[in-house]
């Protein structure tokens, strides 16, 4: 029924595409280094997506059927090269099969039409190999396009749409990037392309009318640009349009902690974030309640946060926290810091509880409000003070050990309160009594010394 036969073509219009079917050694020929060459007429645009090759049914009396349950794999049972000119955009595709063939096989892809109204679409194929000597191993098929609705009735001048691709921030030009151009309604992948080093990708021999334009993926470390389709327009030789993308950003948590007590979160530290270049990027990023901060939106780089205003109570720390935001990483960064306690100062002053004079030379124990030693030896200057420095926030008291000559101990703590954050030094006041002493008169006779005199009255 078909013996010879090689190829044959045949094709049909389905709206803005042409389907085309290709039979291949109907005539079941065993033949090796099996290549089917397909040049399509340049006003269409081949649809790469589209094409299947199928195995076959062959019934008793020659009959051919396609079965599609035996649909070859790409890159496996065939390739397909498609070449497309980089200045005209014309199109053709070598397809070559793995293996000898001895069955028939069936080739169906899509073209869009890239034609007027009433123009004529054509497919040629030639199908070589090894063994074939025949000459009938060529097909052809014309199609007249019919459109409706005005599609395809322009003026059938065609031009190029080139896409660049650019950071939205520095407009470095992006490569890795791949779009998609839509025909008007969104239907119809006409083409794919990535852009390359030059943050470019060019689709020519396109007729002059709307596209819509589809980001499929981004460059490494970006989000996608559009984010659903847009529509571009071709109207002249040369067309441009420029997509921003912006960098995949990433984010910073700070928790601020007390320098001894890490469960103890601060609030209210104010810091300001800092790039590799020193620039200030970010100001009054203050930790809350639970002593946390996230900032957001830190493109790819180095920073660092500097403390600019303390934790109430809290001694400022100005030394630099670095961290770092990866490149198309959308992890969160996790960084503490910690503040130390500010210290304030204590000062006693002994005084005579009865003159208000200061006494020198008094001995002093500092405690902790449970009675615990925390220094001893403080001695009363000249001035009658004791000072002592660096005390944390807290209660304490200063409890007599030793009185100052001629005076009582007195051995009652003193308490005091170092208060966070307080404006400063704290002062306490201690006073003791002198030591009571005694006279004795005797009242004698002043020739007789032996004789006692009673009942004499002094003041």
């Amino acid at each position: 029924l078909n013996g010879g036969e090689y190829t044959d073509k045949s094709g049909e219009q389905k709206g803005e595409k042409i389907e085309w079917t290709v039979n291949l050694n109907y005539g079941q020929s065993s033949v090796s280094d099996v290549v089917l060459t397909d040049t399509p007429s340049s006003n269409q645009i081949l649809l790469e997506d589209s094409f299947k090759v199928y195995g076959t049914n062959v019934a008793e009396n020659g009959q051919v059927s396609v079965d599609v349950e035996q649909q070859l794999k790409a890159g496996e049972d065939y390739t397909l090269t498609i070449n497309t000119d980089d200045n005209t955009g014309e199109q053709s595709f070598q397809l070559k099969f793995s293996s000898p063939i001895s069955k028939p096989y069936v080739l169906k892809y899509e073209s869009y039409i890239n034609a007027v109204n009433g123009d004529t679409v054509s497919n040629s194929t030639q199908l070589d190999g090894k063994e074939i000597t025949s000459q009938s191993t060529s097909s052809g098929e014309s199609i007249k396009v019919r459109l409706t609705g005005g599609s395809g009735s322009g003026s059938g001048e065609k031009g190029s749409l080139e896409v660049v691709k650019t950071d939205s921030l520095t407009d470095e030009k992006l490569a890795g990037a791949t779009f998609t151009l839509y025909d008007s309604q969104g239907e119809i992948a006409i083409k794919s392309a990535t852009t390359d080093e030059s943050g470019k990708v060019i689709f020519n021999n396109l007729l002059y009318k709307d596209y819509l334009l589809k980001e499929d993926n981004a460059p490494v470390g970006y989000n996608v640009g559009i984010d659903d389709t847009n529509k571009v327009t071709v109207n002249q030789e040369s067309n441009t349009v420029t997509i921003k993308n912006d960098i995949i950003t990433g984010s910073v948590k700070l928790t601020k902690l007390d320098s001894v007590d890490s469960s103890e979160r601060l609030e209210g530290a104010v810091y300001s974030i800092k790039d590799s270049s020193d620039n200030v990027v970010k100001t009054n990023v203050t930790t809350n309640s639970n002593g946390e901060v996230v900032v957001n939106n830190l493109r790819p780089g180095n920073y660092t946060f500097v403390e600019t205003k303390a934790p109430f109570g809290y001694v400022l720390d100005t030394t630099p926290i670095e961290f770092a935001i990866a490149f198309n990483n959308s992890e969160r960064v996790n960084v503490e810091a910690k503040n130390t306690l500010q210290t304030f100062n204590a000062e006693l002053t002994k005084k005579d509880v009865d003159s208000g004079e200061v006494i020198p030379g008094a001995i002093f124990e500092l405690q902790d409000e449970n009675g615990n030693s925390l220094l001893k030896g403080l001695m009363t200057q000249q001035t009658g003070q004791i000072v002592v420095e660096d005390l944390k926030p807290g209660n304490y008291q200063f409890v007599e050990t030793q009185p100052a000559f001629g005076y009582e101990l007195n051995s009652t703590p003193i308490p005091f309160t170092i208060e966070k954050g307080q404006d400063g030094v704290t002062k306490v006041v201690a006073t003791n009594k002198l030591t009571p002493g005694a006279v004795e008169l005797v009242k004698v006779d002043s020739e007789d010394a032996t004789l006692y005199l009673e009942n004499a009255v002094f003041e």
